[in-house]
């Protein structure tokens, strides 16, 4: 298996780390500074720099590794920090101390050598585990993206490069055997002058990597990864300035222009795709399968063709008895095995999967209570951590949740594993991106596809394209040429009479968000002007929205007619989870969006209703505005239809008003409202019975209520 050397998985940590064994240290004194930079596709986008100097202990060795990455605008910087000691006169490793970041996520590594053990301790989401592994002669711990690891090892081999050595991930606590090949002698340019070094491959296939190093001091002057584009290339100090943050976010995603309907829904979905892939290279029968077909081609890691997909569907009948796990199927071991992002034999995973699978009488029982409690317990947030940090942090993405369901069923004997291509949702109005779920083998019923993150165990929609087993998207374009069901015409609720409401000059409105009787965000606007363009008037607002705690702030201005039908809405957003800033310009029948999110431009045009209204997530005011509009009557249930700026999509509202108005206290005032219960976004409103003003906001669970200021 090839170590996970790079940044850009999204599913994963990428942590494979750190360094030599018995080693002789990196360089008998004290060294000058070492620096390389990296350049992803054509950007310096971080650094990797070590020191060596003697100690009265021995030699000591310093590392610094700084990786800039944001997604769709989301930080995902991380920053490696180690230290490493080596005895003196023998260059035996003493300990090694890795301390890793990636936004406001942490975790820290010791390893220390015990005899013919080494010691791991291990810190992730506040808690520390410590393991043994095997130590001894041809053991390194290899740090992907520290330059001084790899410096080490090459240290300690003396010239001497063996065809495979075992390299230890202490923070994933396993232990990986690589192959190490030489493709032959390269060129390379070093200070304007040309170098004829030898090219070292770690590991095999499109994942592998390649370490250029000088012929006769053994020095590193790149570290090359082809299938991401990326290199670490000897530098100076000018190296550690000017870094730009690197975004794969748009060649990752894929705009559908044809509105569809809910993915869940979906029984036929028909897509010509050209796809890039990177780390593995599919093949025209890998892309087909009982519910997948493909025609086209799919050489060298790029695929064009047509993919027609139905639902899956498993009702674990045949799945063999929970107490035949694991099989003695050789070929399935792998499949039962810890490995980097999959610590399936971490002490709280482990006992966890117990409590999960006790008392089922199948494998597939297992399996589904497994699912179960991941869609309940792990919420999504981008973090690319494996098992053990998503089980710890209850958050992560698609690979987080695809890892710890592994983790968990091959702690409980079930053979699992890692598969992905991309999936469509209605992010970004309607999109394909790039995502991970799992596949779980069920005796003969064989490898059964399962997706924790969607929740579908026992059905996979068709919004599924399977491209890999484990590999990335290098560049994505896809259209839809068929689908079903057709999405129905909507109804003409929105075009029903409505109330119309002027604001004056220098309104307000303040809005507090309020959980567990702690104040947790405040939204604010003020009416900024009034307009007339023909015949119709209209009111333009300032807004804006703070939650300090989750470093989110959103600023902008809307602009309302005064059935509250939205005209303009422009608005910059800045949160923990990324970058957007955008404009929708609103006509009778349709609204053009022009977003940017991160750094991936999104345009499209949307259909609207006659008299539709806005939606936007935390702004309130809005709402305010269009309640105003309905003017709803006690008892009444009224469906109206509103453009959802989150999803860029319609959605359609059921407002299902109490018999009678009742009584509360706004902003220490008594005032009599009508209760209303919205779906689907499942809301309580009260709203003034006789003006419709929106006051108050319950979510019908409790959690959070919005409250006039």
């Amino acid at each position: 298996m090839t170590p996970q050397i790079f940044i850009l998985r999204i599913f994963g940590r990428s942590l494979c780390l750190c360094l030599g064994v018995a080693a002789v240290s990196l360089c008998a004194s004290a060294s000058a500074e070492r620096i390389y930079e990296l350049v992803i596709e054509g950007k310096r986008a971080g650094y990797s720099r070590y020191s060596a100097h003697a100690t009265p202990e021995g030699l000591e060795t310093r590392g610094e590794t700084v990786i800039k990455v944001s997604l769709l605008g989301a930080p995902f910087d991380m920053t490696y920090r180690s230290v490493m000691r080596h005895a003196p006169k023998t260059g035996a490793l003493i300990s090694y101390r890795l301390d890793f970041s990636r936004g406001s996520e942490t975790a820290s590594c010791v390893a220390k050598p015990v005899g013919s053990e080494l010691q791991l301790t291990t810190t992730v989401g506040g808690k520390t585990s410590t393991q043994r592994l095997p130590w001894g002669p041809g053991v390194y711990l290899v740090e992907g993206n520290a330059l001084d690891t790899w410096a080490q090892m090459l240290a300690h081999m003396r010239g001497n490069v063996p065809t495979s050595v075992n390299m230890i991930s202490p923070l994933a606590g396993v232990v990986q055997k690589v192959r190490i090949s030489r493709p032959g002698i390269v060129t390379v340019d070093v200070k304007g002058s040309k170098r004829r070094c030898d090219c070292l491959r770690i590991g095999e296939g499109p994942e592998s990597l390649d370490l250029i190093v000088t012929r006769d001091t053994r020095e590193i002057i790149e570290m090359r990864v082809p299938a991401q584009k990326a290199a670490f290339r000897k530098s100076t100090a000018a190296a550690l300035r000017g870094l730009v943050s690197y975004d794969p976010g748009s060649r990752l995603f894929s705009i559908v222009e044809e509105e569809l309907p809910d993915p869940a829904k979906l029984t036929l979905m028909k897509c010509r795709v050209k796809a890039g892939v990177a780390g593995e290279k599919p093949t025209e029968a890998s892309l087909r399968s009982a519910v997948q077909k493909f025609s086209g081609t799919a050489r060298g890691g790029t695929i064009d063709g047509v993919f027609e997909v139905v639902p899956y569907a498993y009702d674990g009948k045949a799945a063999p008895r929970i107490s035949d796990m694991p099989p003695s199927d050789q070929g399935l071991a792998k499949y039962l095995k810890a490995e980097p992002n999959i610590e399936c034999d971490d002490p709280e995973i482990k006992e966890l999967a117990r409590k999960l699978t006790e008392g089922c009488a199948t494998a597939w029982d297992a399996v589904v209570k497994i699912g179960a409690w991941i869609k309940a317990n792990i919420t999504y947030g981008i973090t690319g951590s494996g098992a053990r940090e998503c089980l710890r942090s209850r958050k992560g993405d698609c690979g987080p949740h695809a890892w710890l369901t592994i983790a968990l069923c091959r702690a409980a004997g079930i053979p699992a594993r890692i598969t992905g291509g991309v999936l469509y949702s209605r992010a970004l109005g309607g999109s394909f991106g790039q995502h991970y779920w799992t596949r779980v083998w069920m005796g003969p019923d064989g490898w059964v596809p399962i997706d924790t993150t969607t929740g579908e165990v026992g059905t996979l929609s068709p919004a599924h394209i399977t491209l890999w087993n484990l590999a990335g998207i290098a560049s994505l374009d896809v259209k839809v040429l068929d689908f079903a069901p057709r999405v129905a015409a909507a109804n003409a609720s929105s075009a029903q009479p409505r109330r119309e409401y002027r604001p004056t000059v220098g309104q307000t409105e303040t809005w507090a968000f309020v959980q567990g009787g702690k104040e947790i965000a405040t939204q604010k606007a003020i009416c900024t002007a009034l307009g007339e363009e023909a015949g119709r008037v209209f009111s333009e607002w300032r807004f804006e929205f703070e939650m300090p705690s989750a470093s989110v702030a959103i600023a902008g201005m809307m602009s309302l007619w005064s059935d509250a039908a939205p005209r303009k809405l422009t608005f910059e957003a800045k949160t923990s989870g990324g970058a957007q800033s955008g404009t929708c310009t609103f006509g009778s029948d349709a609204v053009d969006v022009d977003l940017k999110v991160g750094e991936m431009p999104v345009k499209r045009r949307h259909s609207l209703q006659r008299g539709e209204m806005m939606q936007m997530n935390n702004l309130l005011t809005a709402f305010s505005l269009g309640m105003r509009s309905l003017a709803l009557k006690p008892g009444e249930t009224r469906n109206a239809r509103f453009f959802a700026v989150a999803s860029l999509q319609s959605i359609d509202m059921t407002f299902s008003v109490a018999g009678e108005p009742r009584r509360i206290t706004v902003m220490g005032q008594p005032r009599w409202c009508l209760a209303c219960e919205v779906e689907p976004i499942k809301n309580r409103f009260f709203t003034d019975a006789e003006t419709g003003e929106l006051l108050k906001v319950e979510a019908i669970d409790g959690r959070l209520a919005i409250e006039r200021r």
